[in-house]
């Protein structure tokens, strides 16, 4: 796991400097001067937002409904129907992705 965020923050320091947590790890490296102190900090941010996630309390989401709509497709996609059924969404992709998009809808509501 800590190679995994090691690596996201390496992605997101090479080509984040358009996103927030991409422009926040660069002035930390140009404060502190070294690449590897602004990439472990910017690796416990990522872990920070997977509990988050984890735990129930996923942050507004800073990107758009469509790219939304294709990851959670993406998800859906690769859960399966079988999957689908054991967790209670619907089958069929397209209602799996309302369904999901509905509960993220719900969770941004009640955390406001």
């Amino acid at each position: 796991m800590r190679r995994l965020l090691i690596q996201g923050a390496h992605a997101v320091l090479r080509s984040g400097k358009n996103t927030p947590l991409g422009k926040w790890g660069w002035k930390l490296f140009a404060r502190k001067g070294q690449r590897n102190i602004a990439v472990a900090a910017v690796a416990r941010k990522l872990l920070v937002q997977v509990w988050h996630l984890l735990s129930g309390n996923p942050p507004e989401a800073l990107e758009t409904d469509k790219s939304l709509r294709s990851k959670l497709l993406k998800l859906a996609s690769m859960i399966g129907k079988d999957r689908r059924h054991e967790l209670s969404m619907p089958s069929g992709l397209q209602a799996c992705v309302d369904h999901l998009c509905g509960r993220f809808t719900q969770v941004a509501e009640a955390s406001s």
